[in-house]
């Protein structure tokens, strides 16, 4: 690729994301900053142009996260790479500094929400033995422990943050997993629960309404 070569907006489908990988990668390779077209979360959709050098990739709920130092803050920031919508090298060089680190960098929050994260705490889960198989392929947080139980379920350990990512995570496997502490962070996930139950049962009654 030479300098300016663009790719194609694309605003997140899974058949682009591994094009946009690797150009990120390239860049990383190669110590060029990339100038990228990004669409923020909001429901306006917003876009921003940015120039930012990518300093690691991380694999995270289904998608990936790209951070690296973002000239329009001149902060290291983390970007979701389904929302890049253009990505074109230019000719900066960067080098990646030596104490970054991105362990230290994501700290102990649970997900990405960093700003949401409350006070590191003990977590502790027990999934089934049909759901533990899946759960322990992954590395979800660098504080993880694994044991498997006598009767072949899973407890997984973790001494991080808890926040809304991780309640939406729990819930994601349902009956097969059980919160064993903290209490608060049970009583968050079933109170999640309920709310999808309620609002479940309310589009089942407005469809069976005359």
């Amino acid at each position: 690729r030479t300098a300016g070569e663009a790719m194609q907006p694309h605003w997140g489908p899974m058949q682009e994301r591994g094009r946009m990988l690797s150009t990120l990668k390239q860049a990383m390779v190669e110590a060029r900053r990339v100038a990228i077209v990004y669409a923020s979360a909001s429901r306006d959709g917003a876009t921003s142009e940015r120039v930012i050098a990518p300093y690691y990739l991380l694999p995270y709920d289904r998608s990936w996260f790209v951070v690296g130092h973002d000239n329009r803050r001149n902060d290291i920031r983390m970007f979701n790479v389904d929302r890049i919508g253009s990505c074109r090298f230019t000719d900066e060089r960067y080098t990646i500094p030596d104490d970054f680190d991105p362990t230290a960098y994501l700290g102990s929050t649970w997900g990405v929400l960093r700003g949401q994260a409350g006070p590191v705490e003990h977590v502790a889960l027990r999934f089934t033995n049909e759901a533990g198989r899946w759960v322990r392929e992954v590395r979800w947080h660098h504080s993880q422990e694994v044991e498997t139980l006598p009767n072949g379920d899973l407890r997984m350990r973790f001494h991080c943050s808890v926040t809304p990512e991780m309640v939406r995570w729990i819930l994601s496997y349902g009956s097969q997993v059980q919160v064993e502490q903290p209490d608060h962070l049970r009583a968050a996930v079933v109170e999640e629960a309920r709310r999808a139950v309620a609002r479940w049962s309310e589009g089942t009654r407005a469809e069976t309404e005359p």
